[in-house]
Order: C-alpha cells, then structure tokens, then sequence
C-alpha cells in the first residue's frame, strides 16, 4: 500500500516522524508540499500533481493542512473524495477546523456539549446580547485562530467590539468556562491519547470518552486533535485541530505517530475491500 503525505514547504518534527514511521509501515511513502501540489481539470475528473505524478497513483493521503493552506486543501480534499481514495480527513474537516462559527454550529447540532456562541459583523447587531450576557467572556477573533480575549464587563465589550470592527473583523462571543481543566485529545481511530492542563495524562471517564469520539466524527476525521474543558458542568468542546502536533503526545504516551499510520492502513484496508464488495454485488446484480 503507498501513502502520500501532504504538508508544509518546511517539514516540522511531527512531518518526519511521520515520513519515518510511514517507512516501516507502507511500501512506498512519497512527501508533497502543498505549495508543490497543482490541480488538473481536463478531463472527466480533476486530479491532482505533484511535478510528473498523479497523486491518485497513490492508495492512502494523510493531509497535514494548515490554516494558511486551507483554500488550496479544501480543494485538495473534493478532488481525494471524488477518486475514492482513502483519507482520515475530508473537504468538510477542512472546513470545520477553520471555520471559528461553523464548528460550534456542527458540534451543537450533532448535541455534542460546547460554549454558547454569538456571532455578528458589527457591535450593533449584538447590543441587545451585550447586556444579557454573563462576564467575564470570551472574544474571537474568526480570521485568527489564536486570537482571543476576555472582556469582563459589558462596557469593556462595547469598547471592544467597536476597535474591531474597526479591523473589519466579525465578532465571535463565547461564554467563559471559568475553572476548568483544558482536555486536548488526539484521535486516532477510536484511540485517544488525551492530556491534562497539557502536561500530565487525562484519565477519561466513559462520557469523555464518547464526548470526544462524536465530536472527531462530527467533522469528518478519524485522526484529530479535540480540544476541551473539563467544567463543573461536564466536557465542553471549545475547538479542533485537523493538523495537530503529535510530538506533545510523546513524553506521556511514546510514538504515536506510529499509532496514527497504523490505523490509517488498518482503515485504508477496509475502506478498499468495503469497495471491492460493493463492486462484486454490483456484478452480481448484473450491472445496472
């Protein structure tokens, strides 16, 4: 089986430990940078090159897309689908892990347990919101993945909200969780490596656990990073990441990238005999 492992022009240590695992695991592993990639739309179906080969040679594709790459890897990702190629990920995991309003959408209606969110282009259309709401909370800035701030009160918010509307930014608005343990779970699967304050190993309970595989599931990923609050009132998810950097797992929990591309060729594996079923019935049914 060949895998094709799609990532930045600069690989990182999570990149090549999973180019060095892949080695003992698949007979053939090939490296793209995502900048290197070039979509091809001439014929039937598009398909994606890297210099003279048609990726589509290959059986299995793990994407390592980041924020910046996202466009061309949500492209990247309908022309995988479209070949019936194998990939933990889809267009709609890119979406989902980028997307700052999507995702509490997506999680709050597959009742997966996450933050209020409010969500506007200007400070005006959250006025009556303003006043209603519990402080501290938390502002989000959607264009940024890592910007944050916590306003604690409501006429700090509305000098907030109008310096950033300023920047032409939509405003997000979560609530704030106040104590809580931040959960981050690596999924694999229906394996989860999960860390306590990120430092120590999180023993999960059995609604954690569920908690964090419906919501792994709900963005179309078997392999993820789920980030979550453990509060008073149960596991709150508050974010995702599609690219995660395996190599925090490892002081706790030793190589699990090698657990990651084992169970890419275990699903891989069932993905294509799943195919080939589908395919002798269809025979069988005299090929309709």
């Amino acid at each position: 089986m060949k895998i094709c492992i799609l990532g930045p022009k600069k690989t990182g240590e999570t990149e090549i430990e999973l180019i060095e695992e892949a080695k003992n695991i698949f007979g053939k592993v090939l490296y793209v940078p995502l900048s290197n990639v070039r979509i091809e739309c001439t014929g039937k179906r598009p398909a994606p090159y890297y210099k003279d080969t048609n990726l589509l040679e290959f059986d299995v594709f793990l994407p390592r897309i980041f924020k910046k790459a996202s466009d061309m890897g949500y492209v990247l990702m309908k022309t995988i689908e479209g070949s019936m190629k194998y990939s933990p990920i889809n267009h709609l995991s890119v979406l989902f892990g980028y997307n700052e309003f999507l995702l509490p959408m997506q999680l709050r209606e597959n009742g997966i347990p996450s933050l209020k969110s409010y969500f506007a282009m200007s400070r005006s259309a959250l006025e009556k919101t303003i006043s209603d709401l519990k402080y501290p909370i938390v502002l989000k800035l959607p264009y940024d993945k890592k910007g944050e701030i916590i306003i604690d009160s409501e006429e700090t918010a509305k000098g907030v909200f109008d310096a950033v509307e300023e920047l032409s930014q939509p405003l997000l608005v979560q609530d704030f969780a106040g104590k809580a343990d931040s959960i981050d779970a690596l999924v694999a699967g229906k394996k989860i490596f999960a860390l306590k304050n990120k430092k120590s190993p999180a023993r999960l309970s059995k609604i954690e656990t569920k908690t964090i595989l419906r919501a792994s599931k709900a963005i179309n990923a078997s392999v993820a990073e789920i980030n979550c609050l453990r509060t008073e009132e149960g596991l709150l998810v508050h974010g995702v990441n599609i690219c995660p950097n395996l190599t925090k797992y490892e002081p706790e929990f030793g190589p699990v990238s090698r657990e990651v591309l084992r169970h890419l060729h275990a699903a891989a594996s069932v993905h294509y005999a799943f195919g080939v079923i589908k395919f002798l019935k269809w025979f069988e049914r005299g090929m309709p």
